[in-house]
């Protein structure tokens, strides 16, 4: 199987791993510290090219992402056994690549790993006289301990990987929400006004044949006054800037049925309301208008916004109006109010009787 984990220790946001950890390996030098007289000439020497080369093998590891970094890690091992040839202060190495292991592979390579680190250090005991607890217990501990500091550094990285996995998903629904958001808006301002300029269009030309030219002049400018509001109100529902007024709209919804000859009875008391509640049932309202509108064979609409007595954070928003029809297409002015109506966690129901009725209880 392959290991997915490509992460190298060392990162832009994690440069500490670069040099920091090498403060420890002062250790290697304590030997030379506290025993000169013994390290003398080419022993001095041995000891600086082993650290050298250690420094160049280690830089290779902390850049390896995942698995490539076994080969520094092994050449690391060598470099250890070997070099305790000439100063016991690798016992101090061993752990640098206990962490590696730890860090890179993953759990059944770790462990083997660990293993052969363990196996190395008691090797490097045995051929080099070095079999008592001044140089095994340290170089065994530390490793052990550091195995287990770079499992929790590999956990960390694989928890922190996945959490910027999820932003970048939420950020991705976010994103997606908000163009159905904007569709939606579109559908439901655009869809009203559109149909109304439509009406108002084949009025005026009705009345051109009839030679009514003012009243005419008047629809007109009815057209030309809907034509600067639907694209006012298509920037702000691109921009997300609309200061919604569910009062004022409802007013403009009434205004315009009675100009298409319906009679309006209505039983309003707005309470006060979350934002997002009162521009989403701006724009449900004005989805259900606009389908009554259109499609309604009947001459009367009833509008009632009712609270429940005892919770003013629940009412019910109700329009029908008493057309005949006895069935009707559930489109996507409707699958848009029904979506809408979940995220301000209300329920809608449509049904024909005894003409159309649509109710959006909030808060039940």
């Amino acid at each position: 199987m392959t290991d997915s984990f490509k992460h190298a220790l060392v990162d832009n946001r994690n440069p500490y791993w670069l040099w920091g950890p090498l403060a420890l390996s002062i250790f290697y030098f304590l030997p030379l510290i506290f025993n000169l007289e013994y390290f003398i000439g080419i022993r001095i020497i041995g000891i600086a090219v082993i650290y050298l080369t250690f420094l160049m093998l280690y830089k290779k590891a902390i850049y390896a992402r995942g698995e490539e970094a076994l080969v520094p890690v092994l050449s690391l091992i060598i470099l250890c056994i070997a070099g305790t040839y000439v100063t016991p202060g690798t016992q101090a190495l061993f752990g640098y690549v206990a962490y590696f292991c730890g860090f890179n592979f993953r759990f059944t390579k770790a462990i083997q790993g660990l293993i052969g680190i363990l196996l190395a250090v008691i090797l490097s005991a045995y051929l080099f006289s070095y079999m008592d607890a001044f140089f095994l217990a340290p170089a065994l501990i530390v490793s052990i301990g550091l195995f287990f500091c770079g499992r929790a550094e590999r956990k960390d990285r694989i928890h922190k990987a996945k959490e910027e996995v999820s932003q970048q998903k939420v950020e991705q629904y976010a994103a997606v929400a908000e163009r159905e958001r904007i569709a939606r808006d579109l559908h439901d301002l655009v869809g009203h006004s559109l149909s109304s300029i439509a009406l108002k269009a084949n009025l005026a030309e009705k009345l051109i044949d009839k030679a009514q030219y003012d009243k005419a002049s008047n629809e007109i400018h009815e057209v030309a006054e809907l034509s600067r509001d639907i694209l006012s109100r298509v920037r702000e529902a691109v921009s997300g800037l609309k200061k919604y007024n569910l009062s004022e709209q409802l007013n403009k919804l009434i205004d315009e049925l009675k100009n298409q000859g319906f009679d309006v009875t209505t039983s309003i008391e707005i309470p006060n309301m979350a934002p997002q509640v009162e521009s989403s049932l701006q724009l449900i309202c004005t989805e259900l208008v606009t389908n009554i509108m259109r499609h309604s064979d009947g001459d009367a609409v009833k509008i009632s916004i009712l609270s429940e007595p005892k919770d003013s954070e629940k009412f019910i928003v109700s329009i029908s109006d008493n057309g005949k029809k006895k069935t009707f297409e559930w489109g996507n002015g409707l699958s848009g109010i029904k979506e809408r109506c979940l995220e301000i966690n209300a329920q809608f129901t449509a049904t024909y009787r005894n003409g159309f009725n649509a109710e959006i209880a909030v808060g039940s």
